[in-house]
């Protein structure tokens, strides 16, 4: 079993700068994939994927159960795929990602269980997290 966190992002979220958060969490070993970037983090073995939109999928947010829609377009969608045995570890991963993106980018987000409920949203309102990870 698995649980699986996504991540959908402003058009602000590129390439560069999931690397440079990814490193910034103690990632090394991102893989360049032809679809984006793989990898896990070496704490918690979280399966880490990112994909930038080449017009290769719908820019609307597909996450249930914001109150109101998005008024930005998707420019990235990032999956956290957690190791259920890790769960502790792969929430202070999740976390540690967050904050460090928060950090380095002014990127708008909404964090979702498997786009069927909303966990946290970084707008222009400021950032909120709804449920815990």
């Amino acid at each position: 079993m698995s649980l699986t966190f996504n991540l959908e992002a402003d058009q602000q979220l590129t390439r560069e700068v999931v690397i440079a958060v990814l490193k910034a969490s103690g990632v090394n070993c991102i893989v360049e994939e032809e679809w984006g970037l793989s990898c896990n983090f070496p704490r918690s073995n979280m399966l880490f994927a990112f994909r930038n939109n080449n017009n290769s999928f719908p820019t609307e947010v597909l996450a249930e159960g914001i109150s109101s829609p998005a008024l930005w377009k998707v420019g990235a969608r990032l999956s956290f795929t957690y190791v259920v045995a890790n769960y502790d570890d792969c929430g202070a991963d999740l976390h540690l990602f967050l904050n460090n993106l928060m950090e380095l980018n002014s990127a708008y987000f909404i964090l979702s269980f498997q786009y069927e409920g909303v966990y946290a949203i970084r707008d222009e309102k400021g950032f909120k997290i709804f449920e815990k990870f």
